[in-house]
């Protein structure tokens, strides 16, 4: 079963202490890179890479470049 990360933790203390986070690109193009293991049918990089197809697909003006790690 694969794990859901979420950032409610990062999130409560960055408003608590009125930080600024994240980082905040001045380009308007984006670079997309998946990380996923792509090891069985459970944890693979398919439906990220879907998602990016169809972003570029949408919009090919704003990537700039997607790239895919562990793979084979």
């Amino acid at each position: 079963m694969p794990y859901l990360w979420g950032s409610m933790f990062i999130d409560d203390v960055v408003r608590s202490r009125q930080l600024n986070y994240g980082y905040q690109s001045s380009k308007p193009q984006k670079k997309i890179a998946i990380f996923e293991p792509n090891l069985n049918v459970v944890k693979n990089s398919i439906i990220p890479m879907l998602i990016a197809e169809e972003a570029w697909r949408d919009s090919p003006e704003l990537i700039a470049g997607i790239h895919v790690t562990n793979t084979e």
